[in-house]
């Protein structure tokens, strides 16, 4: 890796005790990345243009990115990368790979389950993963993605309202509600606006009764998502 630092001003600049010219670069040696990653006047003239970072090839005006590589070592999560592709994000190596490895399952479908066993009515649904109600540990969503339809099925026909929770659990954070109505299996694939979740957003799951037939019956219920995985990038998926 090649790392230099230009002096974008108008007068001589120095750091850490090299003087450097009006519109001169100086290439920073290996044994001296740490030294000038922690020197707090080099951070400062990087983040107020007064020098630019340059990776051997171009100058990275982009300041976030400058001071990215100014700390960038040669470890794999210090290692600097850019792809000349704009939807990769990541910028060093080690994020790179796990982003190669993440999108390369783009287009793969996923399953997110909700489930419930004994009395359902009014009541928060549990993770795939956990029998505690969504409202207390809600199902965490693991990658990007885009649910492309919800299956419900129970053991008996319900009158019920379906509604799912982002990101929280009070009225403003419903994203919709699906009405069911004296059935025992049914599928949704319609809705108003996407269904996009990135990591490590919540969805919570509340069943609310809209009948008669479910208030005592032990009553099992089963919500599918089944999504789509989009990816790390900002490349739109559609689906």
């Amino acid at each position: 890796m090649i790392k230099k630092i230009k002096n974008a001003t108008l007068v001589n600049q120095t750091w850490c005790g090299t003087l450097v010219m009006p519109g001169e670069y100086y290439v920073i040696p290996p044994n001296e990345y740490q030294i000038w990653s922690n020197n707090p006047i080099v951070s400062a003239h990087v983040n107020n243009q007064i020098a630019v970072m340059n990776d051997g090839t171009d100058d990275i005006t982009n300041v976030a990115d400058g001071l990215k590589f100014l700390q960038c070592d040669t470890l794999a999560d210090q290692v600097w990368y850019k792809s000349s592709n704009p939807d990769v994000v990541s910028r060093n190596m080690d994020s790179f790979i796990e982003e190669i490895i993440l999108n390369s399952t783009v287009g793969k479908m996923g399953v997110i389950d909700f489930i419930s066993d004994g009395v359902t009515s009014n009541k928060w649904l549990g993770n795939g993963s956990n029998a505690l109600s969504s409202n207390l540990i809600p199902m965490v969503i693991p990658v990007r993605c885009r649910a492309l339809a919800i299956t419900m099925s129970t053991n008996i026909d319900i009158d019920m309202d379906v509604e799912c929770y982002k990101n929280g659990n009070g009225p403003a954070m419903k994203i919709f509600t699906w009405a069911i109505r004296n059935k025992r299996k049914a599928n949704k694939t319609n809705y108003l606006l996407p269904l996009n979740f990135e990591v490590g957003d919540t969805l919570r799951v509340f069943m609310r009764d809209k009948g008669t037939n479910i208030l005592t019956l032990p009553t099992q219920v089963g919500i599918a998502f089944r999504i789509y995985l989009l990816g790390t990038g900002n490349a739109q998926v559609e689906g």
